[in-house]
Parts: structure tokens; C-alpha cells; sequence
């Protein structure tokens, strides 16, 4: 389940990511972790913030 917000932050995505390769996931877990590599280059955000969505 994605929240209306959390769609559209890298950040959220990547916690969701994460989240879903804990509970065994891989494929969700992956497709939230090209969302937010993907948010990230919309909203052009930092090197520093990218680093962290590694």
C-alpha cells in the first residue's frame, strides 16, 4: 500500500524499499528502488541526498 505523499518522495521510497525486501519481497523491493532513483532525478535533489538512496 502507497501513500498519496510517499509516491512522490525518493525518501519514502527508499524506507519502502527496504521494507519490503525485509519481509522477502525482492521484485516490490526493487520496483520501490528504482522509483526513488527515479523521483530523485526528477526533483534534481543532492549528491548527498542520492548517496543515501544507494
Amino acid at each position: 500500500m502507497t501513500s498519496r505523499v510517499g509516491a512522490t518522495q525518493a525518501d519514502w521510497q527508499q524506507q519502502l524499499s527496504l521494507a519490503l525486501a525485509a519481509e522477502g519481497d525482492s521484485l516490490g523491493a526493487k520496483a520501490a528502488h528504482a522509483k526513488a532513483l527515479e523521483l530523485a532525478e526528477t526533483y534534481q535533489l543532492e549528491s548527498w541526498e542520492w548517496w543515501e538512496l544507494q
